[in-house]
């Protein structure tokens, strides 16, 4: 069996980065898919139903609000992992 061992020092800056992001992986995948299948869905269903004569800016803030919602549920700091 192979096996892998991920070592970080915790005292360095970068490799205490890289060990946010690894350990935040499953839910950094989580919430693209999350992104890319239920919140398109959602907001397309939105904007279909409701009949809104709504601005591209007005669209933009709804999907941009939409994604900080599902950041959130996943608790995902984007300035944590990219700083």
């Amino acid at each position: 069996m192979s096996k892998g061992i991920l070592e970080f020092n915790l005292d360095d800056l970068d490799d205490r980065r890289a060990h946010l992001r690894a350990t935040m992986a499953t839910n950094l995948a989580l919430c693209l898919w999350d992104m890319s299948n239920t919140a398109h869905r959602e907001i397309e269903y939105r904007l279909e139903t409701t009949k809104l004569d709504l601005s591209p800016f007005e669209v933009k803030e709804m999907i941009f609000d939409k994604f900080g919602e599902i950041l959130e549920k996943y608790n995902i700091n984007l300035d944590e992992l990219i700083d």
